[in-house]
C-alpha cells in the first residue's frame, strides 16, 4: 500500500482515538484552532501554497514491535516498561507530487541528537510488521532543524529524477559522516544520558518522566546503530566476508556497546547525600 493509502487511515483525537490529533487535510489544519507555533506555521503555509492537495497527521504516536527480528536481535528488554504508544512524531506531511507518493517524518527538536532519535523513529515506522513497512521508499526523516527546507525536499522529489533514499542520505551527510562518525556521535550521547541520570531524576518530581525517556533514546540509539551497520555492505564483504551470519553478529556487538543503565537500578536510585 502507499503511505496515503495507509497513513489516511489513521484515526485521530475527533475520532475518539490517541493515535494522532489531527489527521486531515493541511489547509483544514490550518484554519482549526489547533495550537500551532509561528515557526510550524510559517513552514505549512509554504508548503500548503505549493502543495494544496497535502495531508497532515499531528502528534501520531505508536508502539515498537517487539516481534520484528531486529528488535529480538537488540533484545533490550526495558522497551517493555514504557508506556503504550509511547514513541510519538510532532507531525507527518504526506500526499502525491507528480506520479509518487511521499510523506515527510517530523521529530521534535533541532539539536543533532535530535536528528539521530528521528532515524531511529523512521526504522521503527518502516521496519518488519510495522505501520509504513510498505512505503518505506517513500518516506523522508526530518526534525524542527530543517523545517525551512521541507517546500525544498518535496521540490526535489517533484521531477522524478531524485528519489527519497539519497535525499535522506545527503540530509545525513549534514549530521555523520559514515558509520564510525556516527557510532562516535551516539556513544558519545548514550554516554551524557548516564552522567545526567541522577541530576535529571531529581530535578523531576515524577522520576517515570526521566527513566522513560532514557529508555526510548537508549533504545533508538541502538535501533540506528544496528540497522546503519546491517546495512552497510562494505563491512559485509570486507569485515564479515561475505557471511551475513557474521555481519549481524558484528552489528549486534555494536548494539551490545552502546552504554544505558537498567530501568531497575534507575528506579531504586537514591539522590546523594
Amino acid at each position: 500500500m502507499s503511505v496515503v493509502s495507509i497513513l489516511s487511515e489513521v484515526l485521530d483525537s475527533r475520532k475518539g482515538s490517541n493515535l494522532s490529533k489531527f489527521n486531515g487535510y493541511l489547509e483544514d489544519f490550518l484554519n482549526s484552532d489547533a495550537p500551532i507555533s509561528d515557526e510550524v506555521k510559517e513552514t505549512l503555509t509554504k508548503v500548503l501554497e505549493e502543495y494544496p492537495d497535502f495531508r497532515i497527521i499531528t502528534d501520531f504516536r505508536f508502539n515498537v514491535n517487539k516481534k520484528a527480528i531486529s528488535n529480538q536481535i537488540i533484545r533490550y528488554r526495558d522497551l517493555q516498561k514504557l508506556p503504550n504508544n509511547y514513541f510519538d512524531l510532532s507531525f507527518i506531511l504526506y500526499g502525491q507530487i507528480g506520479e509518487r507518493e511521499v510523506g515527510i517524518l517530523v521529530a521534535h527538536g533541532n539539536r543533532k541528537l535530535d536528528y539521530f532519535l528521528a532515524k531511529g523513529l523512521y526504522y521503527c515506522l518502516t521496519e518488519q510488521y510495522a505501520i509504513l513497512e510498505e512505503s518505506r521508499s517513500e518516506l523522508v526523516a526530518i526534525t524542527y532543524a530543517d523545517l525551512g527546507e521541507i517546500v525544498n525536499y518535496l521540490d526535489s522529489l517533484k521531477d522524478g529524477k531524485l528519489r527519497v533514499g539519497p535525499l535522506q542520505r545527503r540530509i545525513d551527510r549534514k549530521y555523520y559522516n559514515g558509520f564510525y562518525d556516527l557510532q562516535n556521535h551516539i556513544m558519545e550521547y548514550a554516554n551524557k544520558l548516564k552522567e545526567d541520570i541522577r541530576t535529571d531524576i531529581f530535578a523531576v518530581e515524577d522520576r517515570s518522566v526521566v527513566i522513560f525517556r532514557n529508555i526510548a533514546s537508549w533504545f533508538l540509539f541502538k535501533k540506528l546503530i544496528y540497522i546503519q551497520y546491517m546495512s552497510n555492505k562494505d563491512f559485509l564483504n570486507t569485515k564479515a566476508e561475505g557471511n551475513i551470519k557474521k555481519h549481524r553478529s558484528h552489528a549486534k556487538e555494536a548494539v551490545d556497546a552502546v552504554p544505558y543503565i537498567a530501568f531497575s537500578e534507575m528506579w531504586r536510585m537514591k539522590e546523594e547525600e
